[in-house]
Protein backbone atom coordinates (compact mmCIF):
# COMPACT_ATOMS: atom_id res chain seq x y z
CA UNK A 1 0.00 0.00 0.00
CA UNK A 2 1.24 3.66 -0.98
CA UNK A 3 0.46 7.20 0.05
CA UNK A 4 -0.91 9.15 -1.93
CA UNK A 5 -1.17 13.22 -1.57
CA UNK A 6 -4.68 14.03 -3.52
CA UNK A 7 -6.22 17.82 -3.42
CA UNK A 8 -9.42 17.63 -5.11
CA UNK A 9 -11.31 20.87 -6.38
CA UNK A 10 -15.12 20.75 -7.06
CA UNK A 11 -15.91 24.00 -9.41
CA UNK A 12 -17.99 24.95 -12.93
CA UNK A 13 -16.97 24.80 -16.35
CA UNK A 14 -16.47 28.17 -16.10
CA UNK A 15 -13.99 28.18 -13.41
CA UNK A 16 -12.14 25.33 -14.81
CA UNK A 17 -9.53 26.82 -16.64
CA UNK A 18 -8.19 28.98 -14.11
CA UNK A 19 -8.43 26.47 -11.59
CA UNK A 20 -6.39 24.09 -14.15
CA UNK A 21 -3.66 26.44 -15.12
CA UNK A 22 -3.25 27.68 -11.08
CA UNK A 23 -2.89 23.48 -10.23
CA UNK A 24 -0.33 23.16 -12.61
CA UNK A 25 1.72 25.67 -12.00
CA UNK A 26 2.36 24.66 -8.59
CA UNK A 27 3.06 21.27 -9.39
CA UNK A 28 5.71 22.18 -11.81
CA UNK A 29 7.05 24.90 -9.27
CA UNK A 30 7.19 22.24 -6.90
CA UNK A 31 8.79 19.39 -8.86
CA UNK A 32 11.09 22.57 -10.04
CA UNK A 33 11.93 22.76 -5.95
CA UNK A 34 13.17 18.99 -5.47
CA UNK A 35 15.77 19.94 -8.75
CA UNK A 36 14.77 16.12 -9.75
CA UNK A 37 14.57 14.90 -13.70
CA UNK A 38 11.13 15.00 -14.67
CA UNK A 39 9.42 14.74 -18.04
CA UNK A 40 5.65 15.42 -18.77
CA UNK A 41 2.84 13.70 -20.52
CA UNK A 42 -0.73 14.11 -21.54
CA UNK A 43 -2.00 10.60 -21.03
CA UNK A 44 -5.91 10.08 -23.04
CA UNK A 45 -7.84 6.85 -23.19
CA UNK A 46 -9.66 6.60 -26.37
CA UNK A 47 -12.94 5.44 -25.53
CA UNK A 48 -15.54 3.47 -27.13
CA UNK A 49 -18.42 4.77 -25.33
CA UNK A 50 -20.20 7.72 -27.28
CA UNK A 51 -22.29 9.14 -24.28
CA UNK A 52 -19.10 9.98 -21.94
CA UNK A 53 -16.58 10.71 -25.03
CA UNK A 54 -17.89 14.19 -25.26
CA UNK A 55 -16.74 14.90 -21.44
CA UNK A 56 -13.11 13.44 -21.97
CA UNK A 57 -12.49 15.66 -25.48
CA UNK A 58 -13.54 18.93 -23.76
CA UNK A 59 -11.59 17.40 -20.20
CA UNK A 60 -8.83 16.84 -23.15
CA UNK A 61 -8.73 20.44 -24.33
CA UNK A 62 -8.86 22.14 -21.39
CA UNK A 63 -5.40 20.17 -20.08
CA UNK A 64 -3.94 21.32 -23.22
CA UNK A 65 -4.61 24.80 -22.87
CA UNK A 66 -3.17 24.30 -19.66
CA UNK A 67 -0.06 22.77 -20.66
CA UNK A 68 0.21 25.38 -23.82
CA UNK A 69 -0.34 28.31 -21.12
CA UNK A 70 2.16 26.65 -18.38
CA UNK A 71 4.54 26.09 -21.54
CA UNK A 72 5.52 22.26 -21.29
CA UNK A 73 6.68 20.43 -23.57
CA UNK A 74 4.60 17.13 -23.26
CA UNK A 75 4.55 14.06 -24.98
CA UNK A 76 0.88 12.75 -25.87
CA UNK A 77 0.08 9.20 -24.52
CA UNK A 78 -2.91 7.27 -25.66
CA UNK A 79 -3.70 4.46 -22.58
CA UNK A 80 -5.20 1.00 -23.51
CA UNK A 81 -5.50 -0.05 -20.08
CA UNK A 82 -7.87 2.33 -18.26
CA UNK A 83 -10.86 3.85 -18.98
CA UNK A 84 -9.86 6.59 -17.62
CA UNK A 85 -10.15 10.28 -17.70
CA UNK A 86 -7.46 12.45 -19.34
CA UNK A 87 -4.25 13.40 -17.55
CA UNK A 88 -1.53 15.30 -17.31
CA UNK A 89 1.53 13.44 -15.75
CA UNK A 90 5.09 14.49 -14.57
CA UNK A 91 7.20 10.85 -14.66
CA UNK A 92 10.37 11.10 -12.42
CA UNK A 93 13.85 9.55 -13.74
CA UNK A 94 15.80 7.78 -11.68
CA UNK A 95 19.64 6.77 -12.05
CA UNK A 96 18.46 3.82 -14.30
CA UNK A 97 16.81 6.22 -16.66
CA UNK A 98 13.61 4.79 -15.61
CA UNK A 99 10.53 6.45 -15.12
CA UNK A 100 8.16 6.40 -12.14
CA UNK A 101 4.66 8.19 -11.64
CA UNK A 102 4.91 11.76 -9.87
CA UNK A 103 2.62 14.71 -9.63
CA UNK A 104 -0.68 14.49 -11.78
CA UNK A 105 -3.28 16.81 -12.50
CA UNK A 106 -6.63 15.74 -13.86
CA UNK A 107 -10.45 16.57 -14.64
CA UNK A 108 -13.72 14.87 -14.88
CA UNK A 109 -17.04 15.75 -14.88
CA UNK A 110 -19.70 14.68 -12.13
CA UNK A 111 -22.12 12.29 -13.71
CA UNK A 112 -25.29 14.22 -12.54
CA UNK A 113 -26.00 16.28 -10.15
CA UNK A 114 -27.66 14.24 -7.66
CA UNK A 115 -23.94 12.93 -7.07
CA UNK A 116 -22.97 16.64 -4.86
CA UNK A 117 -23.80 17.20 -1.60
CA UNK A 118 -27.73 18.43 -1.19
CA UNK A 119 -26.91 22.08 -0.57
CA UNK A 120 -24.11 22.25 -4.30
CA UNK A 121 -27.05 20.56 -6.38
CA UNK A 122 -29.67 23.65 -4.99
CA UNK A 123 -26.29 26.44 -6.13
CA UNK A 124 -24.98 24.81 -9.35
CA UNK A 125 -27.00 24.75 -12.92
CA UNK A 126 -24.65 22.89 -14.55
CA UNK A 127 -23.14 19.84 -14.60
CA UNK A 128 -19.61 20.52 -12.17
CA UNK A 129 -16.27 19.27 -12.60
CA UNK A 130 -14.06 17.80 -10.30
CA UNK A 131 -10.05 18.64 -10.59
CA UNK A 132 -7.75 16.06 -8.65
CA UNK A 133 -4.49 16.87 -8.21
CA UNK A 134 -1.71 14.30 -7.14
CA UNK A 135 1.90 16.52 -5.69
CA UNK A 136 4.02 13.22 -5.53
CA UNK A 137 2.08 10.33 -6.70
CA UNK A 138 3.36 7.81 -4.22
CA UNK A 139 4.96 9.59 -1.37
CA UNK A 140 6.93 6.73 -0.16
CA UNK A 141 8.24 6.66 -4.00
CA UNK A 142 9.26 10.27 -4.12
CA UNK A 143 11.26 10.02 -1.20
CA UNK A 144 13.33 7.02 -2.14
CA UNK A 145 13.53 9.20 -5.43
CA UNK A 146 15.09 12.37 -3.85
CA UNK A 147 17.34 10.79 -1.82
CA UNK A 148 18.71 8.82 -4.59
CA UNK A 149 18.69 12.28 -6.70
CA UNK A 150 20.70 13.90 -4.03
CA UNK A 151 23.40 10.97 -2.82
CA UNK A 152 21.12 10.72 0.19
CA UNK A 153 21.39 14.51 1.45
CA UNK A 154 18.10 15.78 1.53
CA UNK A 155 17.77 19.81 -0.12
CA UNK A 156 17.99 22.57 2.96
CA UNK A 157 14.88 22.83 3.76
CA UNK A 158 13.59 19.18 4.28
CA UNK A 159 17.15 18.52 6.55
CA UNK A 160 16.34 18.59 10.21
CA UNK A 161 19.20 21.17 11.60
CA UNK A 162 19.23 23.97 9.50
CA UNK A 163 22.48 25.07 10.13
CA UNK A 164 25.16 25.25 13.14
CA UNK A 165 26.33 28.51 15.44
CA UNK A 166 29.66 28.36 15.87
CA UNK A 167 31.82 30.51 17.77
CA UNK A 168 35.14 32.17 17.73
CA UNK A 169 36.44 31.51 20.71
CA UNK A 170 35.19 30.46 24.40
CA UNK A 171 34.90 34.05 25.45
CA UNK A 172 32.03 34.19 22.82
CA UNK A 173 30.17 30.44 23.55
CA UNK A 174 27.57 31.37 25.96
CA UNK A 175 26.37 34.17 23.39
CA UNK A 176 26.39 31.55 20.78
CA UNK A 177 24.16 28.60 23.28
CA UNK A 178 21.89 31.77 23.24
CA UNK A 179 21.47 32.16 19.26
CA UNK A 180 20.90 28.09 18.88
Amino acid sequence: MSTSDCAYCLCEEEQAAAELISSLQFLIKSINMFAVEHRWYLIVHVSQAADRQRAKDLAFEMLVKALQVAGIEYTLEYDEKNDSVPRIQARIIDSLEREWDGASLRVSFYETKEALPNEERRRTKHRPLLIKRSLFGSLERFIALLLERHAELLPLFIEKIFGEVQTKDSFHANQGTKVE
